[in-house]
């Protein structure tokens, strides 16, 4: 190694792995998210056989967001927020409801229970 070229410092080296467990949850994220998204067309297929005109259900929507909740304050040492936490279930339902409408032609409904 000529004196020019750089060392990986032990702190760039453990950044550089830090990265890539970051990555890799992003990648489970994602395909967690993919799976989730095909599932709620499947649902809004049933929501059509049902009858159903619209995708969304606040009730329903309120104790998604209030399970998750409940589940975060089970982390021991969870850094996420209430807040975090219903926005992130927030944007995961809008997500699989914008999927719904798409794929069936519901319409959206009611709004969801977070402003």
């Amino acid at each position: 190694m000529s004196i020019t070229e750089s060392r990986p410092t032990t702190e760039s080296t453990e950044l550089d792995s830090l990265r890539a467990a970051i990555t890799d949850y992003t990648s489970v994220l994602l395909g967690t998210l993919v799976e989730r998204t095909l599932t709620a067309k499947q649902i809004g297929d049933a929501k059509c056989a049902e009858g159903r005109t619209q995708v969304r259900d606040p009730e329903r929507e309120a104790a998604v967001l209030d399970r998750m909740v409940a589940e975060n304050a089970e982390y021991p040492g969870s850094p996420l927020t209430e807040d975090q936490v219903r926005r992130f279930g927030q944007l995961i339902m809008d997500i699989a409801s914008e999927a719904q409408v798409d794929h069936t032609g519901l319409q959206m409904g009611d709004e969801s229970p977070v402003a």
